[in-house]
């Protein structure tokens, strides 16, 4: 049975990023997320959804806020 939420750290794993790119996302409102008692989680389906519409409608401009946001924390 899949758990169902993800911690930061699951989902940069899952994505091959930085964690703190995924802070940066978050921060930005670029991912979905919740916040559960203090703690940022993830839904693994939310996040499969979120990347097709990336992939299908907005690669382009996915591709400039990743390198946007890498150039904002130097990385």
């Amino acid at each position: 049975m899949e758990r169902a939420f993800w911690t930061v750290k699951e989902v940069s794993t899952y994505l091959s990023i930085k964690e703190k790119t995924i802070y940066s996302w978050l921060g930005k409102g670029g991912i979905p997320y919740y916040q559960i008692q203090g703690s940022i989680r993830f839904k693994k389906s939310e996040i499969d959804q979120w990347l097709e519409q990336c992939s299908n409608t907005n690669n382009d401009l996915v591709q400039d806020r990743v390198k946007a946001i890498e150039n904002d924390l130097s990385l």
